[in-house]
């Protein structure tokens, strides 16, 4: 799936163009993004855009199912299996369970964290990178 977007081109660098964008309606509950209005971009510059100019960037969203799973289930997930566990490892060990069941949905939490991290890295490839496709002016 491919989705157009509108920008301004603010600087580039060899092939990479950083591109100023306005926030769209599925910005509009995150607040990750710096500023009220816009965001900036890393763009693919396959036509050799310059600073100031108006270009259409096409953005690739194949894998918006595995970011949103990483981010939201994959959390949920580990922590609970470390919450169920400690459980175990307590009944196992005849210990109270309260500190197990902690420390082990603080330790696959922060697996958790550093899995989505290794997940981000793979996902930020240049060939997913948004494109600019056209300059408008």
């Amino acid at each position: 799936m491919k989705d157009s977007i509108e920008g301004v081109v603010i600087g580039v660098i060899a092939e990479i163009a950083k591109v100023k964008i306005n926030r769209h309606s599925d910005c509009s509950n995150c607040g990750l993004c710096p500023g009220e209005d816009a965001m900036v971009l890393d763009a693919l510059n396959t036509l050799d855009t310059k600073p100031g100019q108006r270009v259409i960037l096409e953005i690739k969203e194949k894998n918006m199912l595995k970011a949103a799973f990483a981010v939201y289930i994959l959390p949920l997930v580990a922590v609970a299996g470390g919450i169920y566990l400690g459980y175990f490892l307590a009944s196992i060990f005849k210990i109270a369970d309260i500190l197990p069941m902690t420390i082990g949905g603080v330790v696959f939490g922060l697996l958790a964290i550093l899995a989505i991290k290794r997940l981000d890295i793979s996902l930020q490839s240049a060939t997913e990178m948004p494109e600019i496709v056209k300059i408008i002016q």
